[in-house]
Parts: structure tokens; C-alpha cells; sequence
């Protein structure tokens, strides 16, 4: 199951890591993402984040959206809506104004869902945060 909405969608994704890839270190962009490789560090999106089923992070996240069917380990910071699908699992911290389970997926850790627009800008402009 995807985003219905109109504008979070495949058509947003201005960066991929493909299967089998892996990247190490912290890196920004403006549009959205895919992930089905693995990235160790800090991943910050203006856009949509999507894991796919090979996808695998060990670090913080921020973005708009996140439709996760791979794993994510550490602080996940999503502006509006959370997908984890089926196979999906997210360990560590999450927090968001919206979040969607499929059967089978998985959250596990400190979640908070009273995610305000200003936490999400003063979180993605403040790396002091990461060492909370």
C-alpha cells in the first residue's frame, strides 16, 4: 500500500541508493528518496523517504514522509505521515504526526506523535539533537 494523496508519490524521488549499495556518512537533499541498500549515518530529506524491503539505516532521519518496508535503527524524525509496511521495522525512536502499522510490521521504542511543525524545523536545523 502506498500514499494516496496526491504529491507523495515515486514521481518526488530525486535520489537513489539502489540493492547492494552502501553509503557511510550524513547527507541532505531537497527531493525525496530511496533506499533498498544500506547507509550508516544521518539521512535529512525535504521530501518523501522511502525503505525499501533491502533498505537498512543505522542512524537518524528527518523527512516529510517515510513508507518503510526495510529497517531503520536510531531517531526518526517524520514531519507528517509514517507507513511501515509489512515488513518493515523501526527500532530506536519515532516520532511523526501520523503513523500506519500493516500487519506484520514493526515499531519499537519511545514513539511520540504530538510531532509540532516547530520541533521537526528546530530538530532538522540543531544537530545537538543527535546527542540526546
Amino acid at each position: 500500500m502506498m500514499f494516496k494523496k496526491k504529491g507523495n508519490s515515486h514521481d518526488n524521488i530525486d535520489t537513489i541508493l539502489g540493492k547492494g549499495g552502501i553509503f557511510k556518512g550524513s547527507f541532505e537533499v531537497e527531493g525525496g528518496i530511496l533506499i533498498d541498500g544500506k547507509v550508516e549515518g544521518d539521512i535529512k530529506s525535504k521530501g518523501i523517504l522511502i525503505v525499501g524491503k533491502e533498505g537498512y539505516i543505522v542512524g537518524n532521519v528527518w523527512a516529510n514522509d517515510l513508507i518503510i518496508s526495510g529497517k531503520i535503527e536510531g531517531k526518526v524524525y517524520i514531519k507528517n505521515r509514517v507507513e511501515v509496511q509489512s515488513t518493515g521495522i523501526i527500532e530506536g525512536e519515532l516520532h511523526c504526526k501520523i503513523l500506519i502499522v500493516d500487519e506484520g510490521g514493526y515499531v519499537n521504542g519511545i514513539m511520540d506523535m504530538k510531532y509540532t511543525d516547530e520541533w521537526f524545523i528546530y530538530s532538522f536545523f540543531h544537530p545537538i539533537l543527535k546527542m540526546l
